[in-house]
């Protein structure tokens, strides 16, 4: 089932499907290969309607706006 992230709260994941809203984790292997998830990507997740869903994979992003590190260094 594809979803986009729509909010992202420590390990958790909050992807839009089909207008309702699955709470998900992201694989194990997403820490392997170094990629995380963020807001806005599409994503494949494997539903499930006890307990939490799991994001299988990302799709390749369109756009990513990087945040600063740190701010107002002198």
């Amino acid at each position: 089932m594809n979803g986009i992230i729509v909010k992202a709260i420590s390990s958790f994941y909050y992807v839009d499907c089909a207008d309702k809203i699955y709470e998900c984790k992201a694989r194990g292997n997403f820490r392997k290969t170094g990629v995380s998830p963020v807001v806005g990507d599409d994503v494949v997740i494997s539903a499930s309607d006890t307990g939490y869903s799991v994001i299988e994979e990302i799709l390749p992003r369109r756009s990513y706006l990087e945040r600063p590190n740190i701010a107002n260094l002198q």
